[in-house]
């Protein structure tokens, strides 16, 4: 049986370098490849969410770092860009081979050291994110729990305050009132000792 009638399409000039099931083995990997890219993009952009919503509420208690909300915002872009463009080219050349045919299908092993090498980057920025968000949950927690500590003392500070100013009311006396008694009390003791020398 000729080649050109195991391969249709295939020229005179053009050999294949692999067999059909080699070829399907190689798409397979490929799209696996290509849904483990989307699947960390997903995962990247969900980060992404999590951590601007946990400085918003770092922003909310304690002013906020702007710089360093800016500088992670500026990573997570980057990121997500680098993860769009691996993306597309994955599907470029997942393209590239179903149109081109079996002739370009020994340069796919290259790629596949490629991809490989970028999802262990990938993978291994993805740590360093989880880290950060990490640090970021126990801030706010942190932040948190000292906010409701300053509540309460605050409040207790204020309780104490309002039971000494019940507890001593004749602070809030006129003078007037502290000079008028002794005075009375004065004139009212020499009457008293006269009534009582009349009456001997």
């Amino acid at each position: 049986m000729l080649l050109t009638e195991m391969w249709p399409g295939l020229s005179k000039g053009c050999i294949p370098l692999e067999s059909p099931p080699r070829l399907r083995s190689q798409a397979q990997v490929t799209e696996a490849l290509r849904q483990a890219v989307q699947g960390l993009l997903e995962e990247r952009e969900q980060q992404k969410y999590q951590i601007s919503a946990l400085e918003a509420s770092l922003r909310l208690l304690q002013g906020g770092p702007e710089q360093r909300v800016l500088l992670l915002e500026q990573r997570l872009e980057g990121l997500r860009r680098e993860l769009q463009g691996l993306r597309n080219q994955v599907q470029e050349q997942a393209r590239a081979q179903i149109q081109t045919g079996p002739q370009k299908c020994s340069a796919t092993s290259g790629l596949h050291q490629e991809l490989q090498n970028e999802l262990q980057l990938l993978w291994e920025e993805s740590e360093i994110l989880r880290e950060e968000l990490k640090l970021l949950q126990d801030q706010l927690s942190q932040h948190q729990e000292l906010l409701l500590k300053q509540m309460t003392e605050g409040q207790q500070a204020q309780a104490h305050s309002w039971k000494i100013s019940r507890g001593i009311p004749f602070l809030t006396c006129s003078p007037a009132a502290f000079s008028s008694r002794p005075r009375a009390l004065y004139f009212k003791g020499p009457k008293m000792l006269l009534s009582d020398c009349k009456d001997l």
